[in-house]
């Protein structure tokens, strides 16, 4: 991937249509918006290459700078434990299933909807599809993501606003047997992990359909700028590296995001100075 600016990176990728490996390619239909939660999107939860990270027991261990209260630069180290494997595809399902649990009018951390009309608000099938490959992809999905366990010793609570030693899961679910069923999978979420989404402070609401568009690489530099163009002040200057591993930039944000996916060579440049924000990063509360 060679070096580009963040204006390059967005203009360049809206004409990409071809989503990632591992998704359905029924759809091309708006998927809306997609929820993250700020300190997940520091970094990938798998590895990249798919080949590596879908294997069962996998163990994950991630690595990423931010600044303390006091301004002191400090690293925390995410353990993620993938009993199931993980897809770095596997994301773009968490991002988007939390997006339609927060489009509740009656918010819980229980999410029931049938793989139909999940999909469909995903972008990823059209209303007339049968579902077949993208409901079992759908599936899959879910069962590795149900497995996982994530800790991380320094990760920012938005409630406490402190740093905090944390241990939690993503999801549970409930699906009915028959791949024809009409009835509703239900999702539930991890209780920690829906209390801290629950925070104004530690949402983060991007264009779903964009990130979709991206490969696997560069969803993680498109979540990680999303995070600093709503967060900080000022825009910080610096690299990223690619493709697999970790790199990092110098500068400041609200959580001191610094660092995402990355590895030798250079990715991505931010600009010196702040233009307007892009309207897809949109600030939440």
């Amino acid at each position: 991937m060679t070096a580009m600016s963040w204006d390059g990176m967005v203009r360049g990728k809206r004409e990409r249509t071809k989503p990632a490996s591992g998704e359905s390619t029924t759809s091309r239909s708006s998927a809306g918006l997609g929820m993250g939660q700020l300190t997940l999107v520091e970094h990938a939860l798998c590895p990249l290459d798919a080949r590596t990270s879908l294997r069962e027991n996998l163990r994950h261990e991630a690595d990423y700078r931010y600044t303390d209260a006091d301004g002191v630069p400090r690293t925390a180290r995410a353990v993620v434990f993938c009993p199931a494997g993980l897809s770095p595809g596997d994301e773009f399902y968490l991002w988007g299933l939390l997006a339609l649990t927060f489009a509740q009018a009656d918010l819980r951390a229980e999410f029931q909807a049938t793989p139909h009309f999940c999909l469909r608000k995903l972008g990823l099938i059209s209303p007339d599809s049968k579902g077949g490959k993208s409901y079992r992809l759908f599936r899959d999905a879910l069962r590795r993501l149900s497995a996982v366990r994530y800790q991380n010793e320094r990760f920012y609570d938005p409630i406490r606003r402190e740093h905090r030693a944390v241990s939690f899961g993503l999801l549970s679910y409930s699906l009915p047997i028959g791949s024809d069923s009409s009835r509703a999978w239900r999702i539930v979420w991890d209780p920690l992990l829906f209390e801290f989404c629950q925070a104004a402070a530690s949402q983060l609401r991007f264009d779903l359909e964009m990130y979709r568009s991206l490969d696997h690489a560069s969803r993680g530099l498109f979540l990680l700028l999303s995070k600093v163009w709503t967060t900080s002040s000022t825009q910080p200057a610096g690299t990223v590296r690619h493709p697999t591993g970790f790199g990092n930039y110098a500068g400041e944000s609200s959580d001191a995001a610094q660092s995402m996916p990355g590895g030798s060579g250079t990715a991505g440049c931010l600009p010196a100075r702040r233009p307007k924000p892009p309207p897809f990063c949109r600030p939440i509360g």
